[in-house]
């Protein structure tokens, strides 16, 4: 047994022993004044060997490179107008010592009460509450944390970040009032500068905005592309041309060098490289058509909507619409309407609700209904079907079939004069089987055609290809052939099948885009040609002289389609509006000018309304330009939408491009 009292213990013997505890701290003490003696020692050696080298070296300011943005090209209208530009803006850029201590837990300190009043003064200044101050500055202060552990892990220890050293953006686009006060006043304002910003802005709102599209924040599979160069706070093309000439828009960006101290403050800023400017885009389109088509596209669907609302069809508050306006002779697209649209320029600091509004709306007004909205075209499909008649010998164009209204059985594959007046076209040719759109004629004579010249024709005037404009996302559409049947449709092809898919119906779908080719190739003499929106690029802001074009496909001849052919079909479409029986006739004869077409009215099936298509060219005699007007559940083709393309030929006319 041991007992240890004071200093007093037994050995195993049993004798007592005194342990003089006075000797033990005297060892211990002797071993810290070793230890101290070495450190001073190695102090001393430090001090004599490589004290002025450290001393220089922390009295040496921190050198780091910032990277520039450089400004993005614009986007430009045929005439120069300006549709999407660069803005300077001034922003508030608050260094990240301060922002981190916004959310300090030890509010009672003085640099937390100093900070606390000058938050307050900065939010109230710049319209903004504690509350929305304090979010921004905890974002921030999460991103360049991320960035620190990162970095820190990839080195093994924990190490500063240039981001830590570094002003932020907490606000941007000041009033010129409130830059004015914070560079009067600095010391009122410690630890923030005014810095120069480019922002995106589109000075025509939301005019042709589904083509121009608009810019967002960049993907995470663009920051990992080293070839790209992109920042995690840069902003790009999320859709549109400002998606599909990304590469040409942006600009080279540029190197800042910036000598600070160790505690952050900027001693000396340089440029080492200049920030560039992207190429400009000057496109095809017109701006006073493309306002007009906007403009009667709208007024259009306000008519669908009062007449949905005093009528036993469904209103549809997804249902939209398209205007195309092409040159004939190269693919250029003069107009390109889409509807409903929405302002581009919510999607660059606009109002957070107004925006979640439009990504919510069921009609999706970012739709661009031009290029991507695929529907059944109906009876414009018919100028197809005469084409595949009259090359594969089926028929005589002059040989009259007698149409009762009816093919089989009147409750069945009827004729629209038999819906709503109970008789039929009576004997009629081609010519008239166009011009009044006979369902029976083309039930008929598809019978003894069979699918597979249809199918054909339709993939030689472009149907279910991808048009190639110069726009991502474009629809292919859809042409049905026997193989597919089962799968579309749950049944084999049969003889209703041809003769749906002969009068446009059934699974087929084809989006304005592709229409407008097909009235193009019967107007210039059977040449598929590829549309497009930008004509050239321009190099500079202060001139658009100095430019290059850009190359467009050549448009090219249509296998097998005979000059007697489109004759023939031409005849047919201008009687469309000449002919007092035709579809179009009412709406769209004018003594102004002879316009040549098709109409279409889309069957969609319940208690919805149909589809409304108008397609042709104008003038008749020498085309110059392809129309097409397509009017989601509008109704009728010659009620709903041929009067739309009589205004948009006579605002046309106005202007001097026909």
């Amino acid at each position: 047994m041991f007992q240890d009292w004071h200093g007093i213990h037994s050995d195993r013997a049993g004798t007592p022993a005194v342990v003089d505890s006075r000797r033990r701290m005297s060892i211990c003490l002797a071993g810290f004044v070793f230890l101290l003696l070495v450190v001073m020692a190695r102090a001393v050696q430090l001090e004599v060997s490589q004290g002025a080298a450290f001393r220089e070296q922390a009295m040496k300011p921190l050198s780091r490179e910032l990277r520039l943005p450089g400004s993005r090209g614009r986007i430009l209208a045929r005439d120069g107008t300006v549709l999407a530009r660069d803005k300077v803006i001034q922003a508030l850029a608050v260094h990240y010592r301060r922002l981190k201590q916004t959310g300090s837990k030890d509010a009672n300190s003085d640099a937390a009460r100093e900070n606390a009043l000058l938050v307050q003064r900065l939010a109230l200044l710049c319209g903004l509450t504690d509350a929305q101050w304090t979010e921004r500055a905890a974002k921030i202060e999460a991103r360049v944390e991320r960035i620190a552990e990162a970095y820190s892990r990839r080195r093994g220890f924990k190490s500063q970040v240039a981001e830590q050293l570094d002003f932020h953006v907490i606000i941007n686009d000041l009033p010129l009032e409130v830059v004015a006060e914070i560079q009067g006043n600095p010391s009122l304002y410690p630890d923030t500068k005014i810095v120069s910003r480019s922002r995106r802005t589109y000075p025509a709102d939301s005019l042709a905005a589904n083509l121009i599209g608009h810019m967002g924040p960049v993907s995470q599979q663009e920051l990992d592309d080293k070839d790209a160069q992109y920042e995690a706070d840069d902003r790009v093309g999320l859709m549109g041309l400002e998606r599909q000439y990304e590469p040409l828009l942006r600009g080279r960006p540029g190197t800042l060098a910036v000598l600070t101290d160790h505690g952050g403050n900027v001693l000396s800023e340089s440029r080492t490289q200049q920030p560039g400017t992207g190429r400009d885009l000057v496109l095809t389109i017109d701006p006073t058509l493309q306002r007009a088509a906007e403009t009667l596209l709208d007024g259009a669907l306000n008519r669908r909507k009062r007449a949905a609302e005093h009528s036993a069809t469904e209103h549809d508050d997804s249902a939209g619409g398209a205007i195309v306006v092409m040159d004939v002779r190269n693919g250029a697209l003069l107009a390109a309407a889409s509807a409903p649209r929405f302002d581009p320029n919510l999607f660059v600091g606009g109002d957070n609700r107004r925006l979640a509004e439009v990504l919510g709306d069921p009609a999706h007004p970012m739709l661009d209904r031009v290029s991507r909205m695929a529907i059944p075209p109906a009876s414009v499909f018919k100028i197809v079907t005469a084409t595949a008649l009259l090359e594969t010998g089926t028929i005589d164009p002059d040989e009259e079939f007698s149409c009762r209204g009816y093919l089989h059985k009147p409750d069945q594959q009827r004729c629209a004069i038999y819906r709503r007046h109970g008789r039929g076209h009576g004997d009629i040719g081609l010519d008239d089987a166009i011009a009044q759109s006979c369902n029976v004629y083309f039930f008929h004579h598809a019978g003894h055609l069979g699918p597979e010249p249809l199918t054909d024709w339709a993939l030689k005037f472009g149907f279910a290809r991808r048009s190639g404009i110069d726009l991502p996302g474009e629809s292919a559409g859809m042409v049905p052939v026997p193989v597919m049947m089962q799968e579309l449709e749950g049944h084999r092809w049969g003889v209703g099948d041809t003769q749906s898919l002969a009068i446009g119906q059934g699974s087929l779908t084809a989006t304005p885009l592709q229409i407008a080719k097909l009235m193009a190739a019967m107007a210039n003499g059977g040449r598929l040609v590829a549309p497009h929106l930008v004509n050239r690029l321009g190099l500079t802001e202060s001139s658009v002289a100095n430019d290059d074009p850009i190359r467009i496909a050549r448009p090219k001849q249509i296998e097998g389609l005979r000059s007697q052919t489109l004759d023939r079909l031409r005849r047919g479409m201008q009687r469309v509006v000449d002919d007092p029986k035709g579809t179009a006739h009412g709406p769209l004869w004018m003594e102004e000018i002879a316009v040549a077409g098709k109409t279409g009215t889309a069957e969609t099936g319940g208690s919805r309304a149909d589809h409304a298509w108008f397609a042709g060219y104008a003038p008749a005699e020498h085309p110059r330009v392809a129309i097409v007007v397509a009017l989601e559940h509008s109704g009728s083709g010659a009620t709903a939408a041929a009067p739309v393309a009589r205004r948009l030929v006579l605002k046309m006319v106005e202007l001097g491009l026909l």
